[in-house]
Order: C-alpha cells, then structure tokens, then sequence
C-alpha cells in the first residue's frame, strides 16, 4: 500500500512539475489572460470575506465562506482553459477543490443560522462531485476532446449550485437578501446546464485551443463574473445586515437580564397593541416589582442586588412565548406584554412567576435566603393606548405593594376594586 501511495504522489508530482514547464514555456495569449479575471475576482470577494471577518471575530462562518471562495480561486485556476495540457490529476485536484468549497459554503451558511448541516445537502454534494469528477477523468483520458470533459465537469457544478441554493430555500420566499442569493446561484445552475448542452451538441471535436478561441467562451466568462459578482455582493451584504441587526439587539437588550431595554419593550409594545386592535384579540400586561429591593443593595451591596435582578430576568424565555414582549422597564421593575390573552391568564402566569421567585435560591446568598416580588395585572380595553394600559397596570402594581407584598393583583371582575375595599376601606 506504501508503494502505490508513493507512485501516485510521484506521478502527481511529475505532473504538476510538467505543467509549470508548460506555463514557463509557453506565454499566456489573450484569451487564457481573460480567463484568469474570473478567478482574480473570486478571490478579490475571499480577501473582502477575509478583511469583514477581522472586524467580526466571533462570526465564524464569514470566514468559512473566505474559504469557500479561497477553493474555488484554486478550482478556476486549474482549469484546463488556463493550462496547455490536461491530466486526470489536475483534474481530481481541482474537482475535489469545488466539492470543498461547496461543502464549506452551505457550512457557512446553516453556521450563521447556529443550525446543523443538513446531512442530505452535504451527501448530494459529495455523491454528485464524487460521479462528475468520475466521468470527468474517465473523459481526460478516454478521448482527445474536451466536450464530454466539459459536459461532466459543468453538469455537476450546476448540480452543486442547486445543493448550495437550498440552503436558502427556507428564506427564499421570505427575506429579500437570501432571496437574491437563492436565485442567483440557481440563474449560475441554470447557465451551466444551457453550457453542458451546448458543448454536448457541438458537432465534431473540441479542442482546447478552439474552445479557447471562441465568442462562446468569452460570453461564458462575462456570465461567471457577473453571477460570482451578484452572489459575493449579496453575500456581503447579508454579512453587513447580519452586523447591523447584531448591534441593534444589544442595543436594545438590557446587559443584565438579556430582556428588551424599556425604550425597546415601548416600541414592540405599541406594535402589538395597534396589531391587536385590528385582530381584535386580547392583550394584558403584568407589571413586576421585586419587594424591598433596596434593603437587598444596603445589606449585601449592589453586585448582590445585580445578581437578584439577573436571577428574576432569566425566569422570562422559560415562562413567556415568542409571541409575549418582556423588557426590563426600571431598576428593579419589569414589564411583560402577553399577546392574545387575557386578565385571567395573564394572572396565572404572574402568579407562577411570584412562586418561582419566592423559592429561587439565588448564587451567592446564604441558604434558605429568598426574595419575593409584587405583581400588578391588567387587560387592555378596546381602543386602549399603551399609556393608558401603563397606568391601570401601574396602578394594581400600587395596591399589592401596599397590601403587603409578594402578591397579584389583577383586573380579574373587578378584583383590584374589592381588593382596596378589603385592604384599606375598611
């Protein structure tokens, strides 16, 4: 197995070394110089990946598509239109570069989402580049034309365009970066299926020398600048938006809690109120105020009163849905906007939320130390504005911190009325 691993690298070797002579000897006529501007573009878009990715060290899949562009720079640079002669070799090589580089972009791109691979994109890639690259070699050295070579070669790089695109398939119909991604890479698949067919129905032999020399190769590489030039574009574009939509949401989440800041809660908030009113479905907000916190800052000093807030802000991605907006509105006080429920389910949720932080027991406190907060619950009324709904629930907040605490009040039948009667009328 040692012998043959060691003739096959030598052949590789002697291969490569001929073709350096071949480049040496022979100087580039104008033609192959047009063919080096496609791969000096894609790898002009590789050192723009490269340089974005400097700025954004934690986004790791922009530097995998750096890399996938990288390969694909190499894969254009061995094509046989650049070379002088063709081997099986060369031709392995850099069909296992373009099968690199498409397992890497749709790497990249399932990275971004923070989603597996997709098991069967990576295995139609790998099957559809292991038969091409096959029938490919087998083409190099069963005949002295390069139709069937061509034909091959660019029939699976259209199939792996389509296994790249789908990668986008789910956003395709739904955001408009990934939709220009998605039908640009299918316009190249497209392209190079119409190609295949024509070298495929070309009568007579193609040589490389004449294919070279052709209008249709000159329309052919203007197509590929123009598609590597659409699809990098949008691709840096979809990096600079992912960037942008990065720093707004740190902006607007709080450090501590990771809920919306009050500035973001307000504005999502009145979004869902006016969306509310033309559904005519329910909203109901809870306001939330952790008792005697200030006494929690005086005693155990204010990092301690950090890690009481940061303790109730992570109960809210467990007990809140997609659909509900939680934002941490003061010091101590929280907000949560609930869609499509009522007062009656809105109390619920305030009362499961009272329970679990009355028995939370917080890192850094002594055991058996808890802390308890009060809770204010109303429903939105028809026509109701944000501001108005503000003070009722406000309100209610009012009434259970003077009732004594680590208690809901709500608008339930006109509870919060009974319950002033009850606690201070008398």
């Amino acid at each position: 197995m040692l012998t043959n691993s060691h003739k096959l690298l030598t052949v590789f070797w002697a291969d490569c070394c001929n073709h350096a002579e071949n480049l040496g000897d022979n100087s580039l006529d104008v033609n192959q110089l047009s063919g080096l501007f496609v791969p000096a573009v894609v790898g002009l878009f590789s050192a723009a990946f490269i340089f974005l990715w400097s700025f954004q060290r934690d986004r790791i899949h922009i530097l995998g598509i750096a890399g996938s562009f990288a390969l694909f720079t190499l894969a254009l640079m061995l094509s046989p239109i650049l070379l002088t002669t063709i081997t099986p070799t060369i031709v392995f090589v850099g069909n296992c570069a373009v099968i690199a580089a498409f397992l890497l972009f749709t790497w990249s791109v399932y990275k971004r989402e923070n989603k597996p691979t997709s098991h069967a994109v990576s295995g139609f890639i790998l099957f559809t580049g292991a038969v091409g690259t096959f029938f490919t070699c087998w083409a190099t050295v069963a005949f002295d034309t390069i139709n069937i070579q061509v034909f091959a070669n660019t029939s699976m790089f259209g199939f792996l365009c389509v296994a790249a695109a789908s990668s986008f398939l789910r956003h395709a119909f739904k955001k408009r970066i990934e939709s220009v991604l998605f039908w640009s890479i299918m316009v190249c698949a497209a392209q190079l299926w119409i190609f295949a067919g024509v070298t495929l129905m070309f009568d007579g032999a193609l040589s490389t020398e004449s294919f070279r020399n052709s209008g249709f190769w000159i329309a052919i590489n203007l197509i590929a600048v123009s598609c590597a030039v659409l699809t990098a574009l949008s691709i840096f574009m979809l990096c600079v938006f992912d960037a942008f939509v990065k720093a707004r949401n740190e902006a607007e989440k709080d450090l501590l809690t990771g809920i919306n800041t009050r500035r973001a809660f307000e504005e999502r908030a009145k979004i869902m109120i006016l969306n509310a009113h033309r559904a005519n479905l329910p909203v109901s907000m809870i306001f939330a105020d952790i008792d005697y916190f200030k006494n929690v800052n005086d005693h155990y000093g204010h990092p301690a009163g950090d890690r009481v807030i940061a303790s109730f802000g992570k109960m809210f991605p467990d007990i809140i849905r997609e659909t509900d907006i939680a934002g941490r509105t003061g010091g101590e006080e929280f907000a949560i906007i609930l869609w499509n429920a009522d007062c009656v389910v809105a109390k619920l949720l305030a009362e499961a939320m009272r329970m679990n932080f009355s028995q939370m027991q917080i890192d850094g406190f002594p055991p058996g130390t808890h802390f308890t907060a009060s809770f204010g619950v109303s429903e939105m009324s028809p026509g109701e504005e944000l501001s108005s709904l503000y003070e009722r629930c406000d309100a209610n907040l009012y009434l259970a911190k003077r009732g004594g605490r680590n208690r809901v009040v709500a608008d339930v039948e006109g509870e919060a009325e009974q319950f002033y009667v009850n606690e201070f009328a008398g």
